[in-house]
């Protein structure tokens, strides 16, 4: 990436490289964009921001999707808001408990800001991932260029990450290719080409994404519901993503689980053991990744989820776009670099 006095790295939030492809090279991002990269599995920000918290794998950092299964304490969690996944509410834990790893921005030898929306800065992933560092919120993102600007210019070299959620959102709400999902892309690059403008001398801007994603039909989202045969086979329900579940399965129930699974989902998921997905998690499993991944892993063959319903809920998905599974469109991102600015 060669060398610079100010390093910032802009996080976009669901930035599959297929849309820089989609758009052409009239974009900033896209005339800017200098290689290819591939997203950690499963595609999906919870496990990725661990990532970039730690420069670890998930085979390391343990973290399986949006939702999380605690064994040791028999808890289902949503990590990234910290709380519990049935009944709400905080989790009553040390951030610790839900990521061990030590955050690599508490060890950095140059003055580090977090700079992300308003409602996470204070967050309990937040704080760990900051390592202690600073930690400054926006309402828009128009507001970003001079949070930097103003952190650089007391510094004599600083290292920035800021985190753009609004594009990701789009996609999840209104469709990958909806008017309202480009237009959000268009102001996105419009300020990200504000930003590298104005950072200070001898600035680097450096933007990549979490993930891809990609749309469902509606025929394709799958529910299971509370009193299914498939469900009495687990000891919690599935977990991970719905382009990804994980299951955890009772003791002798194992080959029943799996015929099962498979004569439900044969066309639409693979279904594979936790154990052999090292080359999917970036090498051997510890035993946080070995405990938080269960005995299997649906893997999505196509454009197909499966969601979990208790059974007093009777809502429909309302997600569009998805991510967490191995097609392009959710693991190719980009890698984009401006700079650095003369000094």
């Amino acid at each position: 990436m060669g060398d610079a006095r100010h390093l910032v790295f802009l996080l976009i939030d669901g930035l599959g490289e297929v849309w820089l492809q989609r758009l052409g090279s009239d974009s900033f991002l896209a005339q800017n964009q200098v290689g290819s990269l591939s997203a950690v599995y499963p595609s999906t920000t919870t496990v990725a921001l661990a990532t970039l918290a730690t420069a670890e794998p998930p085979s390391r950092h343990g973290m399986a999707g949006w939702w999380t299964y605690l064994s040791e304490q028999d808890l289902s969690t949503t990590p990234l808001p910290f709380t519990n996944r049935f009944g709400g509410g905080p989790l009553q834990l040390p951030g610790e408990a839900m990521w061990p790893l030590r955050p690599w921005m508490a060890d950095s030898k140059v003055p580090s800001l977090v700079v992300t929306p308003r409602e996470y800065i204070d967050s309990v992933f937040t704080n760990y991932l900051s390592g202690g560092q600073e930690r400054w919120g926006y309402a828009e993102p128009e507001e970003c260029v001079q949070l930097v600007r103003a952190h650089q210019a007391v510094h004599e070299s600083s290292f920035t990450y800021l985190y753009w959620p609004q594009f990701d959102s789009a996609c999840h709400s209104f469709g990958c290719d909806a008017a309202q999902t480009i237009a959000v892309f268009r102001r996105l690059d419009l300020l990200a080409k504000q930003l590298s403008k104005g950072l200070c001398q001898g600035s680097k801007l450096i933007v990549s994404a979490d993930h891809g994603l990609l749309d469902i039909e509606e025929s394709a989202k799958y529910i299971l519901r509370e009193g299914e045969p498939i469900l009495e086979c687990l000891l919690t329900p599935p977990s991970g993503e719905p382009r990804n579940p994980v299951f955890h399965v009772k003791d002798g129930c194992m080959e029943r689980f799996r015929h099962l699974f498979e004569e439900q989902f044969f066309e639409s998921f693979e279904l594979i053991e936790s154990r052999k997905l090292q080359a999917l998690l970036g090498g051997e499993l510890r035993p946080v990744a070995k405990s938080r991944f269960g005995d299997f892993v649906g893997a999505a063959l196509g454009p197909s989820v499966i969601h979990y319903r208790t059974g007093q809920d009777k809502r429909r998905p309302a997600f569009i776009g998805y991510h967490g599974g191995l097609t392009p469109e959710e693991m190719r991102i980009p890698l984009i670099s401006i700079g650095p600015k003369a000094k």
